[in-house]
């Protein structure tokens, strides 16, 4: 016998059957793979539409996982576990991409305490262009217009007890950030009924 075959001899003939499928594996391992790249790839770069054909991709490859798993029950022992590694790092990464890619599926939804912060931001722009026209119809001097302006500030009010109240349903930190602007805004109210009207 020569040496070559001595070695073969002494490789187990389970060995060289057991190849042919954990070559299979790996083959599969690697395609999962370039799909994976894919589907990150256009749900990086593409609309939501793209995003949804790249979620679509990536569910298609779990009955390739499946299947690889079938393949590796039909491994002796010890290749076996190698296959199960690579089976296994194979759907962790599918799985992780899976959730990465439904996240950007979610819709957004803005902080509840973004919607009556934005709210109160807003009336105090509407009391302070209203406290603006007032001024503008006083220095006019006629008293229909005076008496006018008074009643547009007066009205105002209502709107800062209802900014109040939006203020209320805030948590603590823009809770503060609203009692400001609240304040300011009724601050300059006061001083243009008492001083300019």
């Amino acid at each position: 016998m020569t040496m070559v075959d001595d070695i073969l001899a002494s490789i187990p003939e389970e060995s060289t059957t057991s190849q042919a499928p954990l070559d299979e594996i790996n083959r599969m391992a690697s395609d999962i793979g370039g799909a994976i790249d894919t589907a990150e790839a256009m749900a990086r770069e593409g609309d939501r539409v793209d995003i949804e054909a790249a979620r679509d991709l990536l569910d298609n490859q779990k009955k390739n996982v499946d299947r690889m798993g079938e393949i590796a029950e039909s491994l002796p022992e010890l290749p076996r576990a190698t296959a199960i590694g690579v089976i296994s790092d194979t759907d962790e990464r599918l799985k992780n991409a899976i959730s990465e890619i439904d996240d950007l599926l979610l819709p957004e939804i803005p902080e509840e305490s973004s919607i009556p912060l934005s709210e109160i931001n807003r009336m105090a722009a509407d009391i302070g262009a209203s406290i603006d026209t007032a001024e503008s119809m006083a220095r006019k001097a006629d008293r229909p217009d005076i008496e006018g302006a008074k009643n547009l500030l007066e009205n105002q009010k209502k709107i800062l007890d209802q900014m109040n109240d939006l203020a209320e349903t805030l948590p603590e930190m823009p809770k503060a950030e609203a009692i400001c602007i609240i304040a300011d805004t009724d601050e300059r109210l006061k001083n243009t009924i008492r001083y300019q009207i």
